[in-house]
């Protein structure tokens, strides 16, 4: 939940990338995600998935999909919270209810997308689409290596 009213936070503040929110949206859609109204809703909407609770991700591409959600809603999280993916790890570091602010932690998302985007399709089982994205993640959290 704190995620979320970061992210409403700096959509007010006007520091939320939007244009890149609308960069991924395009690579893993290529029709464009935005609902008829076109907001900023909408976008968001399509690009931070919710993981179902119920068996609706039973077929091998879903089921994909679903086990890796929550590693790209929080570098999608650091990609367009801020156009410096540093700051919003700062604040996650910052954050008593994240995981990075135990002293120590790494976050490691630049190398995680590294590997999903090398083996997305062979080994993960992930769309062509859907790595395009990755792709655009990886080089968007390039200042996070190593952190």
């Amino acid at each position: 939940m704190s995620c979320l009213a970061y992210i409403e936070a700096a959509r007010k503040n006007g520091t939320l990338d939007i244009d890149f929110c609308q960069k991924l949206s395009d690579a893993c859609e290529p029709s464009g995600s935005r609902g008829k109204d076109g907001g900023t809703n909408s976008l968001l909407q399509a690009l931070f998935k919710v993981m179902p609770l119920d068996d609706s991700w039973n077929d091998v591409t879903t089921l994909s999909m679903v086990s890796y959600q929550s590693i790209l809603n929080v570098a999608i999280f650091l990609a367009v919270a801020n156009r410096d993916p540093l700051v919003g790890l700062q604040w996650m570091k910052g954050n008593r209810l994240s995981l990075l602010s135990v002293p120590g932690s790494k976050c490691r998302l630049y190398e995680t997308m590294s590997v999903m985007a090398i083996i997305g399709i062979s080994k993960l089982g992930l769309p062509k689409d859907l790595i395009g994205m990755i792709e655009l993640l990886r080089d968007r959290l390039k200042p996070l290596e190593g952190l």
